[in-house]
């Protein structure tokens, strides 16, 4: 073997191996959103019919909608899809989850009998709140 065919078999195989190397580096960029997108899909499903219910039934009260066993469902959603949130966006995510899943109505909701809306009670401002809150939290799902 002649220096120029061991130069370029040297050539050749750091040239190999460096491109093994950004394509290993890409896919593993390429999996990581796949499955942050699978978990943002997971994570935005889990409130669709609670925004449904919050944008179009009338008559409901924001707690005949997000009862306690929704809010169940969500923090186990919000469980599952937290783990895929950067470490630096992470403690924002938190913030906005204790704003939604702590709110409380300007007045006592246990005191309205289900399907029933008192005159001081401004159920359409309250929705506007809590999906304020939801939309918040749906926006550190946004798909990469």
């Amino acid at each position: 073997m002649n220096k120029s065919n061991i130069v370029a078999l040297l050539i050749g195989s750091i040239t190999t191996l460096l491109g093994t190397v950004v394509a290993n580096i890409f896919s593993e960029r390429r999996d990581r959103r796949k499955d942050f997108n699978n978990a943002a899909t997971e994570f935005r499903a889990a409130f669709t019919e609670e925004i449904k219910g919050l944008t179009h039934y009338k008559r409901d009260t924001v707690w005949n909608i997000i009862r306690p066993e929704i809010l169940i469902k969500h923090e186990i959603a919000m469980n599952k899809f937290r783990f895929f949130i950067k470490t630096e966006r992470r403690i924002g995510f938190d913030v906005a989850w204790q704003a939604y899943s702590k709110h409380e109505p300007k007045q006592n909701h246990e005191k309205e009998s289900p399907g029933y809306i008192s005159e001081n009670w401004d159920t359409e401002k309250e929705k506007f709140i809590v999906l304020q809150k939801i939309d918040t939290l749906l926006s550190y799902a946004e798909y990469r």
